[in-house]
Order: structure tokens, then sequence, then C-alpha cells
């Protein structure tokens, strides 16, 4: 049935070793972040010393380039530099346009920029991935050109300094592909199939931790890093396909695993809500079993060389339980059929989940209807209106002071309101980033003036930046660390400014480094006093659209593809988990969520039923009427329930008259009505609660 989990790899490519057990790409303390902080270094270095070659005018743009797009993985290297050089393109040509229309007039140029970066600032937090990098680009390249030496000091001369921003940005390109391409293995690949396996074991994992009944909040915090582990894996199979052509003929069946995967997720989440009182109704020997059958399954995604006798065993293992739990189930019994439907829904899941691993299980995208992820317009006008703020602000005091270093602020403050915008934490983040820009500038100051002017070469230069870019790149590696490393690695080169030819000014190396923290400091300022971003607030707005996917599931006349709909629900869960700290105020968060996703899983799975179910037949009639009172949820929510549970009972007595073909699809639909019924009862505030957008 099988030639393996995983088993991608085109015909005839030898397959990796296994890794250690939960690889990390940036664990500290290991060679692979020292290789990678040395391999970052001598790129940037090396894109330096082609600046200086070709005397371009901003020899650090090619050198900051490399550091910016540098990152372990190969293909993500390939997409972060791409749409870098997409959005520097367009960023310049918006530059020249505003340069032309508003060379004279500053105030105008400054409104104009403002109201390009909110735009392009909105559309970065409505995109994903690096599509959002490109449109963040094309924003803050235009305050990169600008300020300074562009239209403050020189305005005729803004298509020189465009053009010679656009070499240095494609340089640091060229300098990073090429080293990312000599000294890093095209592995994306066999990255997401590790990763895969890796949550495919967790998943086994997660789910036999559930049949133990755990406690509710350590369950929940559980459940939420596995529903981060399964989305990261979704980014991954994209720069795959960045860095392999031939990786886009398997990332169809990739991403439909990331959705099996997330399914299998909700239907563990569903078996627990039923378990606690389930020992009468779930034998012992058949939770056994399903532990027995779990281990078996993780132990044949964990053994990749043994993988094709193990993963048939194991599948074949998952078969016969799943056949002996649908026998189990008591004709009648009401609380056998919610405990053993739930559990025979979530071995279904889990088996789909493990044949989309296999290489014969590739389908078309089409099949199963395209990803859909969550879209918060507030957010994104939101961190829209604050970056042009942060402009329109930064201008008045540039313009109220006449400070001759102001426009280094502006150019300082712009790229760090707007990479900050997407983080869940933004003013905790910008004070981090700022603390990073702090110790830049203590060093620049220190190498600008104390050991620049004795090196009469590129090779003692190079020796010299070695230890602070090393030191940089490998901060950025440690978990705690990211943000600083990144601001100390970007803000040293453009304070320490080498060029042909250095000038070695104490007053303007001061008022440069005073210049940058004040835009840091300004970010860190801005993100508490303009539109701070407000978890609760966040929360309400998430709440508001899973109580509107919700009703509109309900009311909707047109088929939903069921993984498709849960994966836009689970996003949204993930950016709920991140509204509240860890512990029962993050349990009691998304408890109203877990329900919605619950209510529409079950909706969904009503629907498959009933067209399942001979047309006019009783049967039918009973599920399609309950349907149809369903659409009353937001107004009558006991009403409802009360009507599900009815239906239930219906299609129950159904079900003991009833053994033959239509017994399984009536005892699931009956199951399915039933957990409607308790869900609405158990959490009569799921519509309430999810307040409005």
């Amino acid at each position: 049935m099988s030639n393996g989990f995983l088993a991608w790899e085109r015909k005839g490519r030898p397959r990796p070793s296994p890794p250690s057990p939960r690889p990390s790409y940036f664990r500290a303390g290991i060679p692979g972040s020292w290789l990678y902080a040395a391999r970052t270094s001598a790129a940037a270095l090396g894109a330096l010393y082609l600046a200086y070659l070709f005397e371009l005018d901003t020899p650090s743009s090619a050198a900051i380039t490399v550091l910016v797009v540098a990152h372990p993985i190969h293909g993500m290297v390939w997409s972060k530099s791409i749409y870098r050089l997409l959005g520097t393109l367009v960023g310049g040509l918006v530059s020249l346009a505003l340069a032309g229309l508003f060379a004279q007039s500053p105030e105008m140029y400054l409104l104009g920029l403002g109201a390009w970066l909110a735009l392009c600032t909105g559309t970065a937090s409505l995109l994903r991935n690096f599509r959002s990098y490109a449109a963040m680009l094309a924003g803050y390249t235009v305050g990169l050109i600008s300020f300074p030496g562009g239209i403050d000091t020189a305005p005729q001369a803004i298509f020189e300094v465009t053009a010679a921003r656009i070499a240095g940005v494609s340089l640091g390109i060229v300098c990073s592909a090429l080293v990312a391409s000599l000294f890093t293995r095209r592995s994306t690949a066999s990255v997401v199939n590790r990763r895969l396996s890796i949550a495919l074991r967790d998943l086994c994992e997660f789910t036999a931790f559930v049949l133990t009944d755990p406690a509710a909040d350590v369950m929940e915090e559980r459940r939420c890093k596995l529903r981060a582990e399964i989305a990261a894996i979704d980014a991954l199979i994209e720069f795959g396909v960045a860095e392999a052509p031939e990786a886009a003929a398997f990332a169809d069946a990739q991403r439909l695993s990331v959705m099996s995967l997330f399914a299998t997720l909700t239907a563990a989440g569903g078996l627990h809500e039923v378990l606690p009182g389930a020992e009468k109704r779930l034998p012992a020997r058949l939770r056994d079993d399903t532990r027995r059958v779990l281990a078996e399954l993780d132990a044949a995604a964990g053994a990749q060389e043994q993988a094709p006798h193990m993963a048939s065993v194991a599948l074949a293992h998952l078969g016969a339980l799943r056949s002996r739990v649908g026998a189990a189930i008591i004709p009648g019994h009401l609380p056998s059929l919610i405990v053993l439907d739930r559990l025979h829904e979530l071995l279904d899941d889990l088996a789909e989940s493990i044949e989309r691993l296999q290489p014969s299980a590739r389908r078309p995208m089409e099949e199963v209807g395209r990803r859909s992820y969550h879209h918060d317009w507030r957010r994104a006008a939101a961190n829209g209106l604050r970056a042009a703020m942060t402009v329109w602000l930064c201008g008045a005091a540039w313009i109220a002071t006449a400070w001759p270093t102001g426009s280094v602020m502006i150019s300082a403050a712009i790229p760090n309101v707007v990479l900050l915008s997407l983080h869940d934490r933004p003013a905790r983040d910008s004070l981090q980033f700022a603390e990073g820009v702090a110790l830049a500038a203590i060093a620049a100051l220190a190498y600008k003036l104390a050991l620049l002017p004795y090196l009469a070469d590129f090779p003692t230069l190079a020796a010299a930046l070695a230890v602070p870019l090393f030191l940089g790149a490998l901060g950025i590696t440690k978990a705690t660390g990211t943000l600083r490393g990144a601001g100390f690695l970007v803000f040293f080169l453009v304070q320490l400014s080498p060029a042909n030819v250095m000038r070695y000014d104490m007053t303007a190396q001061l008022n440069l480094s005073l210049a940058v923290i004040c835009g840091a400091g300004l970010t860190a300022l801005i993100y508490r006093l303009v539109l701070p971003a407000n978890p609760a607030t966040q929360a309400r707005g998430l709440r508001g659209a899973i109580r509107t996917d919700l009703l509109a599931l309900l009311r909707g006349r047109q088929a939903v593809r069921r993984e498709t709909w849960e994966m836009r629900m689970q996003d949204r869960l993930l950016r709920l988990a991140n509204c509240f700290p860890a512990g029962n105020s993050r349990q009691n968060g998304l408890r109203s969520g877990h329900t919605a996703l619950r209510l529409g899983r079950q909706i969904i799975r009503l629907r498959g039923l009933a067209g399942n179910l001979p047309e006019h037949s009783a049967g039918h009639t009973v599920v399609v009427r309950a349907l149809r009172g369903l659409r009353a949820i937001d107004r009558a929510p006991d009403r409802v329930a009360g009507l599900a549970e009815k239906a239930a009972m219906r299609l129950l007595r159904m079900t003991a008259r009833d053994d033959g073909e239509r017994f399984p699809d009536l005892a699931r639909a009956a199951a399915a009505l039933a957990a409607i019924a308790s869900s609405l009862r158990g959490r009569r505030d799921i519509l309430a609660d999810t307040g409005s957008k």
C-alpha cells in the first residue's frame, strides 16, 4: 500500500538520514547556528567587497540586504530575495513618482509618503509569508530612498539615489543567493517531510494524551503548541517550491496533509469534550487498543528506514480498530453512540492524515478547495494608519526643529514601525529592537572613531567587521534575542556607513547615532500611544469573525469544503491563543472558538450524511428539517438545542429499528445532532461572547 511515510523525494534521490527527534534549526549551542552565523557574515562581507569594487554610492546597502534575507533554510533565502527585489523595484518607482510631484514641497511629499506607507502596511497585514514582506518593502523602501541624501538635500538627484539603492539591493541578493546555493543544501522539501512526520507523531501522542482525560488547561496548552507546529509547515511548503520547481508537484499533496492534520486535531478536541464520565460508554479494552495503535503509528512515523513495513502494519491495525469501534455502537443507546462516534470520527481523520502522506494519495488541490486564512481588516486599517501617522509625526518634528539629521530619524522609524506591525506584541518587541539599535550605536561609534581610522585595506576591515557581524547573526538564532540581534546587525552597518571615502567626524557620528536611536525610541513610543495593539480588542474581533463565519455556514446554500473551513477557523484560533497568556485565561478565551469549530464541523457533516440517505426517506426528512432549524441558532439557541435533541432521538429510534445499510448514517446523524444540542446547552453564550468585530 505504501512506500513509506512522506516519500515525496524524486526517484533516485537518496533519502536523508533521519534527524534526531524534534530537530530545531535555531537551537542554541549546536554547530549549525555557528555555521549559519559564519555563512551570513561571509556573504555580507563579500557583498561589501563587491560594492567597493563596483564603487557603489552606498556599499553598506548590499551588505545590509544580505543580513536581512539571510536564513538557515535555502528555500527561504530564495523566496525572501525574490520578494525583496520586487518590493524594492516598486518602492523605487513610487519614490520617483512622489519626487516628480512634490520635489519642492516637503510637506506634500510627507503626506504622499504617509498615504503610500499606509496602503502598503495595510496590504501586508492581509497577506501571508513573503508576499507580505514584499508589500512592506514597497512601502518603506520609499522612505529609505528619500532620506537621507535624497529628497531632503538633493531632490534633483533622486533618480541616481534610487538607482544606487536598487543596485545595492540587487548585489546583496546575488551574493546571498550564491552563498546559499554553495553552502546550504536544497533541503526544504526534506525539511517539510520531517516536519510533517514530526507533526504526525506529536498528533498521535496528543491523541493518546486526550484518552487519559487530562485537565482542560493542560490539554489546551498542548493543543495550542500542536496547532502552531502544524501551521508553520504551511509556510515551509511555499519556500520549498521557491527553492526547487520540481517540489511544486508535491506541494498540493503536502498542503492536503496539513489540512488533514488540522482536521484530526479538531476531532481529538471533540473526543475530549465527551470523555468525562465515559468509562462505561467507552470499554477499557477499546481504549487500550486505541492507545496501542497510536503508539504503532508514532513509531512508524519516527522510523524512516523501517517505515514501509511498520506503516503498513500500523494502518492495517488502525483499519481493524475502526471496524471494532463501529461494531461497538449499541442501537438506541445515545450516551454510547456519542462517545464511540467521536472516537470513530477521530480514527477516520487520523487514517486520512496518514493516507495523504503517501505518494499514491497525490490529488489536485481543487478537489478539496484552496487554503483559506483569516483576514483582519480592522487590524490592517490600524496598522496602515499608524504607519502613516509615524511619517507625519516624525516629519512634523523634523520640519519644526530643522534638525540636520532629522531625515535619518524618519528613515529609521519607518521600517521599524512597518516591520513590527505584524507582530503579536509590537509594543514589547519594539523595546527589544530598540535595545539592539542602542547596542549598535555604541559599537558603531567605537569602531568608526577608534578602530577604522587605523585600517588601510579591505582584508583588515573585513577581519574587524567579522566579529560583530558573526555575533549579531548568532544572536538572531537565539529565540530570546532575535529582535535584538536583528536591530544590532542592520543598524550597526547603517551607523558605520562604510564607503569608498570614509569621513571621521565625532559630531556627525553622534548626530547620526542619536537620530537612529530616536527613530527606534519613537517606534516604541508610537506603539504605546498611537492605536496601541489591544489583545482584548483583537480577541473580540476574532470572535466576531468566528461568529460571522458560523452563521454564514448555517445559512449558506453553497457547498463548503470541510478542510478549507476548518483551516480558516484553526488559523483564527491560533491568532486567538496569542491574545491570551498561558493558563486558565487562554483556556476560557478559546472555549467559544472551539465550540464554534465543533458546531461547524457537525453541520458540514450533517449535510454530507443527508446526501447519503435516500431522498424523501424518514431519516433524510428529519436531518433536512433539523438543518433548517439550526439557522435560528443566534436568535433562539435554547429552542434550537431542543429541536436538535428531539431530532437526534427520532433518528436514534430509527437506528433501533433499522440495522441495515442505513444504520451507520442514521447513527452518525443522531450523534451529530446530539453533539450540537450538547454544545449549545453547555455554551449558550457562544454567539453572545464572540461580540461584534
